[in-house]
């Protein structure tokens, strides 16, 4: 079993943030005009994938003028994706078998739908662990989520997600995903600032998807800065986020947001450029879709 463990001194924490300091406050530069691609999903009132569309369907603005889409169609390449997790634990509702068996219906259906795909682990109670990177094997994988218990009474979800992002800025696929399962009622201890998180979160290209997991009994945590990161990054990278209150509301949604995953679509457009400021926009003609499309781009 891989497992690192990523723990910060004060020195290094320093070098970090004056590190992303340095690169969130650089002017901004017009990029060079270019082709563009991006993995877009389209989904009904239901939250099922919309199949079927072309190129025609969709409308492309950059900055609010139009943009040429210049191909779509379903997408077959395999996704790096970061599972990224606090192990839920805790509280009674959420038991170790319960993350594995939500977690477990999320890489199934990733494995079904998205072949060849490369999975990494990280957890993120206590400190930021990797149990898997993307070279480990299935059978690894699954062995780790068989064995997500947590004791730890808070959480440090900004640091997971920078290390994740840090990871998939080399990523073995141009296809990039975080997904998150994050314990609402955990207490978070973060030390990156979100500023800085939703600059690397942006510069690595990688979509957000997001299960806040909440005790029905409450005692959930209100964390504005965590709330701030979850929504923000997971709209504006093209991802979603969604709240549950049960058991049965994560597997289910863990089970949909991989269907989702498994239905994008691959769009081109162009002649692409902006700036690091720049904001996209996709829509499909058709009324009564919900189209998840990046906003911020990676310039």
């Amino acid at each position: 079993m891989l497992t690192t463990r990523h723990r910060s001194s004060s020195a290094c924490c320093l070098a970090l943030v004056a590190a992303a300091l340095i690169v969130s406050s650089l002017p901004a530069v017009r990029a060079q005009s270019n082709k563009t691609r991006i993995f877009v999903s389209v989904t009904d009132a239901k939250g099922k994938p919309v199949k079927g569309l072309t190129k025609d369907d969709f409308t492309v603005k950059l900055d609010g003028g139009d943009q040429e889409v210049l191909s779509v169609q379903p997408a077959t390449e395999p996704a790096s994706i970061v599972i990224l997790t606090d192990r839920l634990g805790i509280v009674a509702t959420y038991p170790a078998y319960e993350a594995h068996a939500a977690l477990g219906q999320f890489v199934k259906g990733i494995r079904a739908g998205i072949p060849d795909s490369k999975l990494a682990l990280m957890t993120f109670d206590g400190t930021v662990i990797t149990l898997n990177d993307f070279s480990s094997g299935p059978a690894e994988l699954d062995r780790n989520l068989g064995k997500l218990t947590s004791i730890a009474q808070d959480a440090v979800l900004l640091d997971g997600m920078y290390e994740a992002a840090k990871v998939l800025r080399t990523a073995p696929t141009p296809r990039k995903v975080i997904f998150t399962v994050v314990a609402g009622y955990r207490p978070d201890q973060s030390n990156v600032r979100n500023d800085i998180l939703g600059e690397v979160l942006r510069l690595s290209g990688a979509q957000v998807w997001v299960i806040e997991v909440r005790s029905a009994q409450g005692g959930n945590w209100a964390n504005n800065a965590r709330e701030q990161v979850l929504d923000r990054g997971s709209r504006f990278s093209g991802g979603m986020i969604d709240i549950v209150s049960s058991p049965n509301g994560l597997e289910a949604m863990c089970k949909q947001m991989a269907e989702q995953l498994a239905g994008q679509y691959d769009l081109t457009y162009g002649p692409g450029g902006g700036v690091s400021a720049s904001q996209l926009t996709v829509n499909v003609k058709q009324a009564g879709l919900k189209v998840l499309a990046p906003i911020w781009t990676d310039r």
